[in-house]
């Protein structure tokens, strides 16, 4: 059995684009925790949603569907209160924000999933995925190309520096482009990781191939978007 320094935990992070830190461009909230009603409209979101595969006008149609939130609405409605309550402020962001999906290709997480990570995620932070990775194969791998992972990894939001976090389990392949998301160590990148927030089973989550890739249409595919703010 490796040991537990031979099987570090990989970061991928593909809504931070090369040169950006965790700090520049992060998932935040307008309340006291983040969730599908109460993430801010920006960068991070956008990019999020694009990677996702999930255009704006599908998220805005979940989130009136399962909360009674029109993100778009500049008025006050909902049954929350107090910081909690939608008030309006950040609809203009919603509205300005036109994410298209590509209905060649499913989304990377279905509704159902992203929104048990949203919720969970009390801090927001970044969208990663992340699994252990022998160090060997990890550091023989040319990461700036387009990859397919083999294994079975957790998508999620995670904070790497306050420590929140969720995840939900992917199993089988998933293509980054790995000419401009980040990958690194999950120690490199801030002070908590998932296995810290989350808990990994270390037999289990884990990648164990690396293979040069092509895209079809049906991928499952992580790549940083380029999408306005």
């Amino acid at each position: 059995m490796c040991l537990d320094t031979d099987m570090p935990e990989i970061a991928i992070l593909p809504c931070l684009a090369h040169g950006e830190s965790i700090e520049d461009v992060r998932l935040d909230r307008w309340a006291p925790a983040f969730g599908p009603v109460y993430a801010l409209p920006n960068a991070a979101m956008a990019r999020m949603l694009k990677v996702l595969n999930i255009s704006t006008a599908a998220y805005v149609a979940e989130v009136k569907a399962r909360y009674g939130i029109n993100l778009r609405a500049s008025r006050p409605h909902g049954d929350e209160r107090g910081p909690w309550a939608w008030r309006g402020e950040y609809a203009a962001g919603w509205r300005s924000m036109h994410i298209r999906a590509d209905r060649r290709r499913p989304p990377l997480l279905g509704f159902d999933e992203l929104f048990e990570v949203m919720e969970n995620a009390s801090y927001g932070g970044q969208f990663a995925i992340a699994a252990r990775m022998p160090a060997n194969l990890f550091r023989a791998t040319d990461w700036a190309q387009l990859l397919r992972l083999s294994g079975t990894m957790q998508i999620g939001i995670i904070d790497y520096l306050w420590g929140s976090g969720h995840s939900i389990a992917h199993h089988g392949d998933l293509l980054v482009d790995g000419r401009s998301t980040r990958v690194d160590r999950a120690s490199d990148i801030g002070f908590y990781t998932y296995d810290s927030c989350c808990g990994f089973v270390l037999d289990y989550f884990r990648i164990d191939a690396v293979t040069p890739a092509t895209i079809p249409h049906s991928a499952r595919l992580c790549r940083v978007p380029r999408v306005a703010p």
